[in-house]
């Protein structure tokens, strides 16, 4: 009976140690994923930042105000074109178009079918 307990201890044992091995295998092998992944997280934010030098530099005022003046034909606003809001023209009021539900209506139709104006 000894025996029998002492030979099922020793079996026990041995997956033990088997089990303990192939887990040893398995971290290891982990944390070279969890490395490698260290490292392209870093490679990613390198690149983030050398993006974000990059795009700091081609925003530059002086870079885009030469472009604009190059490509487009966009000035700067005179003092004649600005007005106050009372010199704008008044909005003229048009006939409001029929807009029924059954065709489908429109954004400015609500929930409860007003018209917004």
């Amino acid at each position: 009976m000894i025996r029998l307990f002492n030979a099922g201890l020793v079996v026990l044992s041995l997956i033990a140690a088997g089990m303990l091995y192939n887990m040893k295998y398995e971290v290891q092998s982990y944390r070279l994923a969890v490395r490698k992944l260290e490292r392209q997280l870093a490679s990613e934010r390198e690149a983030i930042q050398v993006l974000q030098a990059e795009w700091s530099y081609l925003n530059r005022p002086e870079r885009l105000q030469r472009l604009a003046e190059q490509y487009t034909s966009l000035r700067p606003v005179r003092m004649e074109q600005i007005v106050s809001l009372d010199d704008l023209p008044g909005r003229a009021m048009g006939p409001i178009p029929d807009l029924s539900p059954a065709m489908g209506g429109y954004a400015g139709l609500g929930a409860g079918g007003s018209r917004i104006q």
